[in-house]
């Protein structure tokens, strides 16, 4: 693999974005499983504190986004028919 993606394709650079996911997925899942990064690099110690908190990020966006859903559903619900027709809601 190179270690840039300078002048490469738009496909070439889609393959090896799934191909960093995907080990991105693998660590996240074996760095639990060895106890932690004890003994691993700095570069990974790093990466993985960046990605856990990037985890948590993505975790309390969903949880905002999920908030915000069920509050509309119980102002939706609240409505009447008529009230649903003149605001075009369904």
């Amino acid at each position: 693999m190179p270690c840039n993606c300078d002048g490469m394709d738009a496909h070439m650079a889609t393959t090896y974005k799934q191909k960093a996911d995907k080990l991105a997925r693998l660590l996240c899942e074996m760095i639990p499983m060895i106890s932690g990064t004890d003994g691993c690099s700095l570069e990974l110690r790093h990466w993985w504190e960046e990605h856990q908190a990037h985890d948590r990020r993505v975790a309390e966006q969903e949880k905002a986004e999920q908030d915000r859903k069920d509050r509309k559903a119980e102002a939706l619900a609240k409505l009447t028919p008529a009230d649903r027709r003149i605001l075009g809601v369904k």
